[in-house]
């Protein structure tokens, strides 16, 4: 026989012996969990004291047989690599550690069920009759699982196969005989309280592992519920609220990470926080859920400290989620409170009269923005209107707008020319300018009489006079500096004659800055061939027009900049 032939498919290097060695040790695992798992509960009870010297001996050796079963089951192991000869002393070896600790196990707990007996304590001889059963059940798998790690590649291959194949498909249904019997008993309800307590689902198809877990978290004070599976684990889900999950990765008919992939689908459930439960402690496995949004991940058996620390680690992270989202949904309310103010103080009902027509546009990037637009009778016969865009976004740049507003109109009422009323809001902005923000301003003055136009720019952009049957003219004149940044400023007031039926189209750099997906610009040009093809039609419809051109040049990119737009039309 040559030397590779030696190898044993569950020693073989390929996915499916290391899958059916992590399916063995999975399904042993189980019922050892049950022994080690009763034993801490009941060392744990304060009422249990006089039977704790029997029951650390026990659980030492439920942790030694455990310790055994994932060295055998261990295709990495020295062992798992030995020649022929030196396979069989290693298994007999092996199957006499196996016994012998078993044996201590059902020694120690046929003592404590008859101490247990004579004192009348019901309440812990149901959890020592659970691990009876367990030792005595699992002691008749011990040959079958030692043989099934031995079975070699021989001249007779398919027949050991067969063979091979029969007792693997054997085992876990003589685990899931064993586990049958092990009936869960009630909560007994003693314990403390948690620092971080919450209401828990457990998601395992397995009896006993629900039950010591439940009983494990109930002392802890929390609220568990249990679901025997997955499909039924996500009715109850999207039922009631619970703070954490805990889910089993193996489950028939739906595993741990079908559920896991199914939360995380859904947005409501999104967010709701998984703990992975296997007897599988393969870091592929580990990192799997992790990728795939579970919050933590924990080994069978639990250890009592590690299962506290990362539920409790989870809860807490899920409480500042929480309070996050709440703290997140105030402020949005707050926001669209202050949008809603800031909307009203612009002006919302536009003149129309047989001198002067007026339309304007706001729509903020944000809840509430930075421009802002105005206009007002200054008397009989002068009409003021302005547009402005302060820098930044947001709530500072809302309320620097709300500041900059208000001196504009209280000075432009007074009736002063153009250039003299932004240099007096220059210096009243500068004074109260503590955190170094600016704003850009156009303010005009129309002589509804004579269709003069007189007008100052802080920095703004140069509006556009349209006549109808004529391409948009950009009155490119002087620009000033911006209002906010120094103490003293000069503003030229400039003067333009507008003809019954010309109008003024003023508006934000929102507009011309504007960005689709690759990054490009609206830019002037498009928005003078938008104005043309405008050509004609109200100050509604020429502002709505310009918005669409813009929208759809966007093509569904996120708006970048507060847009602002404002039409004033001289009617003769």
């Amino acid at each position: 026989m040559r030397e590779t032939d030696t190898a044993t498919p569950l020693q073989d290097d390929g996915r499916a012996g290391r899958a059916l060695l992590a399916h063995l040790r999975h399904e042993l695992r189980t019922p050892l969990n049950a022994v080690i798992g009763y034993s801490e509960l009941l060392l744990e009870d304060e009422d249990a004291g006089e039977f704790n010297d029997g029951l650390r001996k026990m659980l030492a050796a439920g942790r030694e047989l455990l310790a055994l079963v994932n060295d055998l089951l261990n295709p990495a192991s020295p062992e798992a690599k030995m020649s022929e000869s030196a396979a069989e002393p290693h298994a007999a070896s092996v199957r006499h550690q196996l016994r012998t600790s078993l044996t201590t196990v059902s020694g120690y707990c046929e003592l404590l069920l008859e101490e247990a007996a004579e004192a009348g304590r019901a309440e812990v001889i149901g959890d020592l009759e659970r691990i009876h059963r367990s030792a005595e059940k699992f002691l008749t798998l011990i040959d079958s699982v030692i043989d099934l790690a031995r079975i070699e590649k021989s001249e007779e291959v398919e027949q050991e196969a067969e063979a091979f194949a029969m007792q693997a498909a054997r085992v876990p249904e003589m685990i899931r005989e064993m586990v049958s019997d092990l009936h869960p008993f009630a909560d007994d309800g003693v314990g403390s309280l948690h620092s971080e307590t919450g209401s828990l689902l457990i998601v395992d198809d397995n009896e006993i592992t629900r039950d010591l877990l439940a009983r494990r978290l109930t002392r802890e004070g929390h609220q568990v519920a249990v679901a025997n599976g997955g499909r039924q684990g996500l009715e109850m889900i999207e039922r009631e609220n619970f703070d954490l999950v805990l889910l089993d990765v193996i489950m028939p008919e739906m595993n741990g990470y079908q559920v896991l992939d199914r939360l995380k689908a859904q947005g409501r459930l999104r967010d709701l926080p998984v703990i992975m439960l296997s007897t599988f402690g393969e870091m592929e496995s580990v990192a799997q859920c992790i990728r795939m949004g579970a919050e933590d991940y924990l080994s069978k058996p639990y250890d009592p400290v590690l299962l506290r620390a990362r539920i409790g680690a989870s809860l807490e992270k899920k409480r500042l989620r929480d309070r996050l989202r709440d703290q997140l949904r105030a402020i949005e309310q707050e926001l669209d409170l202050a949008a809603r103010i800031q909307q009203s103080i612009l002006p919302r009902e536009f003149p129309v009269s047989e001198r002067i027509e007026v339309f304007a546009e706001m729509t903020p990037a944000r809840a509430i923005g930075g421009d802002f637009y105005d206009f007002f009778q200054i008397d009989d016969s002068r009409f003021g209107f302005a547009i402005a865009d302060v820098s930044g976004k947001g709530a500072p740049a809302a309320l620097f707008m709300a500041l900059s507003r208000a001196f504009l109109k209280a000075t432009a009422v007074e009736g002063m020319p153009a250039g003299e009323c932004l240099e007096r809001v220059n210096r009243l902005v500068y004074a109260e300018n503590q955190a170094g923000m600016f704003v850009t301003v156009f303010y005009g003055i129309l002589n509804t009489r004579t269709g003069e136009v007189e007008f100052a720019n802080a920095g703004h952009n140069h509006p556009y006079l349209l006549r109808h049957g004529a391409p948009p003219e950009l009155l490119n004149h002087h620009s000033s500096l911006v209002v906010g940044v120094m103490k003293k400023a000069v503003y030229p007031t400039h003067h333009i004659q507008l003809r019954p039926g010309d109008s003024l189209f003023l508006y934000t750099d929102g507009v011309t800055e504007a960005m689709n997906e690759a990054g490009d610009l609206f830019s002037e040009e498009r928005l003078e061939q938008a104005l043309a093809r405008a050509d004609g039609g109200s100050l509604e419809e020429t502002t709505r027009g310009v918005s669409q051109e813009v929208r759809r040049f966007a093509d569904g990119a996120a708006q970048s900049d507060d847009l602002t737009m404002l039409l004033v039309k001289y009617c003769g």
